[in-house]
């Protein structure tokens, strides 16, 4: 194909990363229209990112422009109008109102796609979950610290979608579940977050056991992050997490406080417990989570499309 230049916007900067690595120019505004920051030691910078303020670009011409908010739509119409193909991305439980004049949405939930594609007949749908690289996101190897880990941002403050609740009421009975990440304030009165990414994979290779007790998000980045990362996972059954992780067999899914403390008794009681499902979890995240597939799929939807 040949390469295309792409007008996105900043939202997520793991994802981002990850989007960027498909082999095309992409031109990274800020939503507050002026140039977005990159901390570039949570992850390195692409090559082939640029950073920009919106302004800059108004004489310039995409071939594609992503759509990920209704804010956008003006903002992203001008752009349309000067040639450049829309693509809808939804990264959330429900949909946002996707613009007439887009004709091809990303999900990165089956269920949600397979939920509320159909109030969209007009437009082609496409599931592409999140791709991680292994050489990344690796087992070091590490001796285990006998703690449960939760990667979480403003995790009291997104309680309706990170399932801060849930993780309270396990961390009272258990008192050895950590919580890594930034805006947590409220929660140690400094934030217990990695300083660079290097960091972060040793932090994920350090924990015994991953928690995740997320409410309503799609499809959580750092627990595919910890799968890639060897860690056993225990999660929410929520979403089509169900359709890689199989219950008391290669993961824990559960929605009910009991089960999961049981369960978590269970995995840091037994070292054999711990690597079996470490070991799964590692290999259904590059089974189904890999940077190739990921990058293979968004190729494909960009040659539908353009």
């Amino acid at each position: 194909m040949t390469r295309l230049k792409i007008l996105d916007w900043y939202v997520h900067q793991g994802h981002q990363r990850e989007f960027a690595k498909i082999n095309h120019d992409i031109c990274l505004v800020g939503a507050n229209k002026k140039i977005p920051s990159w901390n570039e030691k949570h992850r390195p910078l692409n090559e082939n990112i640029t950073l920009s303020d919106e302004a800059s670009l108004r004489d310039e011409n995409f071939d594609v422009v992503i759509v990920r908010s209704p804010v956008q739509r003006e903002r992203v119409s001008y752009f349309v109008k000067k040639g450049a193909v829309p693509i809808a991305v939804v990264q959330t439980t429900t949909p946002f109102d996707i613009p007439s004049y887009c004709r091809h949405v990303v999900w990165n939930s089956l269920d949600v796609m397979t939920n509320y594609s159909k109030k969209f007949p007009d437009k082609r749908h496409y599931y592409i979950v999140h791709g991680y690289d292994p050489e990344e996101f690796c087992n070091l190897n590490l001796e285990k610290n006998k703690r449960i880990l939760t990667v979480a941002n403003a995790f009291r403050s997104r309680s309706h979608v990170m399932g801060f609740p849930l993780w309270d009421r396990v961390s009272s009975k258990l008192q050895i579940a950590d919580v890594v990440g930034h805006g947590n304030l409220d929660l140690y009165k400094v934030d217990r977050q990695a300083e660079d990414f290097e960091q972060l994979i040793r932090i994920y290779n350090s924990y015994s056991v991953y928690f995740n007790p997320t409410h309503s998000s799609a499809m959580p980045r750092s627990r595919a992050e910890a799968a890639m990362c060897g860690m056993p996972i225990v999660s929410t059954n929520n979403y089509e997490i169900s359709k890689y992780f199989a219950h008391k067999k290669n993961a824990i899914l559960s929605n009910d406080d009991k089960e999961i403390v049981l369960e978590i008794k269970r995995l840091l009681g037994s070292s054999m417990m711990r690597n079996d499902f470490g070991n799964s979890a590692r290999e259904i995240a590059i089974k189904h989570f890999h940077i190739k597939d990921f990058i293979s799929s968004w190729e494909s939807v960009l040659g539908d499309a353009v």
